[in-house]
């Protein structure tokens, strides 16, 4: 009986470890390339992105990848971080924020990567990807502190306010993300930006519901999303005059917004022809009234 004990002991371990090394050769390159892009962008990163990218790429396409570069790397981190959880039957709920307490504090850092199972995965990180990357597309210079600072002050905060249970999850995060480009796009005089905040709101706005203790269901961290929030607001005032870039690496601007944006070129083009048709109507009209005023003086005078 103790032998089979000891072999069913040693076959749980062995497939543990079998899992375990399974992960690893596919995941360690990636861990790898993660640790290399976070310090080239942060450290590297130039106002044209080239660091990474070839520089025979266009402009745009060395855009667009160093936009989805780092989302693409968190998300994977997140899907890993599950996989061991579930594949190893890990309880990783102590990396999570647990408010007012020295031992929770670590979740400030760790809590967006932690998640209670494929349902939680699959319903933050979609929306985690998308507003992230659009994070990195408008605002790739300061990108890095603006996620740096809504990740910690959402951390902070939840740890001050938060319910005593463990937090977890990124969607805290995705309500910073959501809120920064929101008041972003409001504070910053650019068509582009107005029309990213109007998108988030048409698309994310009905996560402002799960923000109060009196309407999400009771496992739902509204103080997360309601710390996000917060979090995503003084970031979009303390960044107020970040600067957000083309894909060509120019500023983006009214005037710049005016010059390029193609709606704005047919809204301008057609503001003139009217302009120019008045005009015409006017001069047409004041040659029938000057030629009627002769014709009547011709009149009276015979």
């Amino acid at each position: 009986m103790r032998l089979i004990l000891v072999y069913n002991r040693l076959s749980v371990g062995w497939s543990k470890v079998r899992f375990i090394s399974y992960i690893l050769c596919v995941f360690a390159p990636l861990i790898g390339l993660i640790a290399y892009v976070l310090f080239k962008s942060i450290y590297i990163c130039g106002k044209n992105c080239e660091m990474i990218f070839s520089s025979s790429m266009s402009a745009e396409r060395r855009r667009l990848f160093h936009a989805l570069m780092i989302p693409s790397l968190l998300s994977l981190v997140m899907l890993l971080v599950l996989l061991l959880q579930l594949g190893l039957d890990w309880n990783l709920d102590r990396f999570g924020v647990y408010p007012r307490t020295l031992s929770g504090a670590w979740g400030i850092l760790f809590h967006p990567f932690v998640h209670e199972g494929w349902s939680h995965l699959a319903n933050n990180l979609p929306t985690f990807f998308v507003l992230s990357a659009t994070l990195y597309y408008f605002y790739h210079v300061d990108a890095n502190r603006i996620l740096i600072m809504i990740w910690l002050i959402t951390g902070v905060l939840l740890w001050m306010i938060g319910r005593e249970s463990y937090h977890i999850g990124a969607s805290s995060i995705i309500y910073g993300l959501a809120f920064f480009l929101f008041w972003s796009g409001l504070i910053t005089p650019s068509i582009a930006l107005t029309a990213i905040s109007l998108v988030v709101v048409f698309w994310y706005g009905s996560m402002v519901w799960d923000m109060f203790p009196f309407l999400p269901n009771e496992t739902i961290s509204w103080e997360g999303h309601l710390s996000g929030a917060i979090a995503g607001s003084l970031a979009a005032f303390f960044f107020r005059r970040a600067k957000a870039y083309r894909a060509d690496g120019e500023e983006i601007t009214l005037s710049d917004d005016e010059d390029d944006d193609a709606l704005t070129q047919l809204a301008m083009k057609y503001g003139l022809e009217e302009e120019i048709a008045k005009e015409e109507n006017d001069e047409n009209q004041d040659e029938v009234s000057s030629e009627s005023h002769s014709a009547s003086k011709k009149i009276t005078g015979s």
